[in-house]
């Protein structure tokens, strides 16, 4: 008998200096990764825009094409207006604005506009929504070659990005 309460006692202090784990058979989950959830998208702040130049038609009378430009110093704003009025450039503070410069390309009539439809505010980014309308059928337009211009004020000197979008007018 007084063997078997000298083992039991061996048992006790191994098991006491051991932290169980010879009876403790569950798993190791450590080295196991744990899904976290995804981060939410960033939500967009939506920045009001001011249209500082727009016109159905520009000076150039030669064939021009759709270009969508961020413009973040004086020098290419006066470049880019001469080429499309005789307007004198508004004032722009280029630290903390941008000026976007939309055109539509030569349209074989009247009816057809761009412009900006919004712009939403990223962290990292601006996001220029921009709308071409064309007209529909039925419209009745001057038959002369048109080319669409607008140019806005964005509030932000984050890169831009275009995001274009195709509008038919009723009318």
């Amino acid at each position: 008998m007084k063997k078997l309460v000298h083992v039991g006692s061996v048992t006790l202090v191994l098991t006491a200096l051991t932290g169980c784990s010879l009876l403790d058979r569950s798993t190791d989950n450590s080295a196991v990764p744990v899904e976290s959830e995804p981060e939410p998208a960033p939500v967009a702040e939506v920045l009001e825009h001011t249209v500082l130049h727009k016109a159905d038609y520009n000076l150039d009378d030669r064939e021009t094409f759709k270009t969508f430009l961020a413009i973040d110093n004086l020098s290419d704003y006066q470049r880019e207006l001469a080429q499309m009025s005789v307007e004198v450039p508004k004032p722009v503070d280029f630290s903390s604005q941008r000026v976007v410069a939309l055109t539509m390309g030569s349209q074989p009539a009247g009816g057809y506009a761009v412009g900006v439809s919004s712009v939403a505010g990223y962290p990292d980014k601006v996001v220029v929504t921009v709308e071409m309308k064309s007209p529909g059928a039925g419209c009745i337009n001057t038959s002369a070659i048109s080319n669409p211009y607008e140019f806005a004020l964005v509030p932000s000197a984050l890169p831009v990005e275009f995001v274009e979008t195709a509008v038919t007018q009723d009318c």
